[in-house]
Parts: structure tokens; C-alpha cells; sequence
């Protein structure tokens, strides 16, 4: 089963998502995304770790001119259909979800 879910994050900190439920029903992604709404609107509430953390290390890759073509051609797919798409968000505040629900 192949589920589209993506989260959109401007650089302006407006954030978003995208969700294709043909394979799956809403509720679950309607969760979490209410979950990660509630969870941003609380006050910072992380502390500090109690002992220092390791310095961080770079990643070394192992890429083979094979993988990296395979990377090349993804992202040659990738260009074609970000050309291709089209899109307009509009934001409707006129009422909200229980006037149609009645």
C-alpha cells in the first residue's frame, strides 16, 4: 500500500500538509496532525541535557557511480513532475466544519 503524506514547511515557518487518502480513510492523518498543532502551541519545555552531548560527526557515503546514477535519474524524475504540478491554496474562513455537517 502506498500512502502520500507530506509536510509542507515554508520558509517563513507557515507549515502545511498533503494527504492522498484513496488507500487509507482520514482519521488517523487528522490525528496526528491535530497532535503536532496542539504539541506546537505549547511553550518551549525542553531542558537542557544533564550531561554534554557527543560532537556531532560527519557522514561519510560510500556512493558507486551506479547509485549515484540512479541519484542523477531520480532527480530527473523528481524535476518533471515538480514542473508539472500545478497548485493554489486558498483559505476558506466563511464557517467552519459544522455548518455543513448540519
Amino acid at each position: 500500500m502506498h500512502l502520500s503524506n507530506q509536510f509542507i514547511i515554508g520558509e517563513d515557518g507557515t507549515c502545511g500538509a498533503n494527504y492522498e487518502h484513496a488507500p487509507a480513510e482520514g482519521p488517523p492523518i487528522v490525528a496526528l496532525i491535530d497532535h503536532v498543532v496542539e504539541y506546537t502551541r505549547k511553550p518551549e519545555t525542553m531542558q537542557p541535557p544533564m550531561v554534554p552531548l557527543p560532537m556531532p560527526k560527519k557522514l561519510h557515503f560510500s556512493i558507486t557511480p551506479e547509485i549515484k546514477k540512479d541519484i542523477e535519474e531520480a532527480k530527473q524524475s523528481m524535476n518533471i513532475l515538480a514542473q508539472d504540478l500545478d497548485m493554489k491554496v486558498i483559505v476558506f474562513r466563511h464557517f467552519g466544519k459544522n455548518v455543513p455537517k448540519t
